[in-house]
């Protein structure tokens, strides 16, 4: 996972950013406090700078999920989360509707 996080991350290509948030995923029970938290600070900067929809989608999607238990990244995600419902493109901001009623409710 420590080289995922730091080898892989740094690939600037939208495959690796999306794919690491879905692996992630997969891992979360298995990952570190500081492995966890490597994990949210990558997935918040592509959120937060990224621009390739599927990066978009798959890390807000599993920020949204992370989010259940996790008072300050719900507090960071919801006003991402307001941003990109005014996306041109349907697909993210539906997705970030989704993900903004599941922390709502």
């Amino acid at each position: 996972m420590d080289r995922l996080q730091g080898e892989i991350e740094a690939i600037d290509q939208a495959s690796t950013k999306w794919t690491l948030a879905l692996v992630f995923d997969l891992t979360r029970t298995l990952l570190s406090d500081v492995q966890r938290a490597r994990a949210v600070d990558i997935m918040q900067h592509n959120v937060a700078t990224h621009d390739d929809w599927i990066v978009l989608n798959n890390s807000m999607k599993v920020l949204g999920a992370w989010a259940d238990d996790d008072d300050e990244l719900r507090r960071w995600l919801r006003p991402q989360l307001q941003r990109l419902t005014n996306d041109p493109r349907k697909s993210v901001a539906s997705n970030a509707r989704k993900v903004l009623s599941r922390l709502d409710s």
